[in-house]
């Protein structure tokens, strides 16, 4: 979190139904996908991201309009002819809120690509890497 405060008063997001947030994680799985990739100086950039057909773009926004977080982008037309549009979480609203909420509620990802993804994600936070080449080609199952 180079450079960001914490968040001091995470109280109100506790206040989040288990339903919306088990919904949400239900989309993640289905439309989404954590992204883990090197910035031009090396880094380790990761967010999150759904990604949904523009007709649906309200209910992106009624999502993020819940959290109260999230940037939404798009919309993006695809090379198939379809229009799109994103809802990103970034890395820091991953680590201080969504996924702390998750584990909170006992909500997890059902699919196994959306499970390697978090466990990678999660061995870079805690592992305190900084750098994309520092990451190991397979990652400790201790996680």
């Amino acid at each position: 979190m180079r450079g960001q405060k914490p968040l001091t008063d995470k109280s109100k997001y506790l206040q989040l139904p288990f339903s919306f947030l088990a919904t949400l994680a239900g989309i993640i799985d289905g439309d989404g996908y954590i992204a883990i990739t090197r910035t031009t100086k090396g880094y380790i950039e990761i967010l999150l991201s759904i990604s949904l057909d523009v007709r649906d773009a309200a209910l992106l926004y009624h999502i993020q309009s819940v959290l109260g977080f999230g940037r939404i982008a798009g919309p993006y037309s695809n090379a198939d002819g379809t229009n799109t549009i994103k809802l990103i979480f970034s890395r820091t609203q991953l680590q201080e809120i969504l996924l702390p909420l998750f584990f909170y509620h006992g909500i997890f990802f059902l699919t196994t690509t959306r499970r390697a993804q978090l466990q990678l994600a999660l061995y870079i936070f805690f592992s305190r890497i900084t750098r994309f080449d520092d990451i190991p080609a397979v990652i400790p199952s201790s996680m």
